[in-house]
């Protein structure tokens, strides 16, 4: 009985981890668009909900 919560809380953890590493990958991708499409992001409106949809993938996960 006392393993359980320990593994419990690894595994927790473990979640914790995957979500941090996909929200700094969501970052990485986002600003590596904005460097290499500036323009066509500033003209297209279509990234703005895009951009939401991310965070919600990365809150959901």
């Amino acid at each position: 009985m006392p393993c359980r919560p320990l593994t419990l809380r690894a595994f927790d953890r473990r979640l914790a981890a995957a979500r941090q590493t996909s929200r700094f990958v969501a970052r990485a991708k986002f600003k590596s668009g904005i460097l290499t499409s500036r323009v066509k992001i500033a003209k297209s409106h279509i990234f703005r909900p895009m951009k939401a949809r991310w965070r919600n993938k990365i809150y959901e996960f």
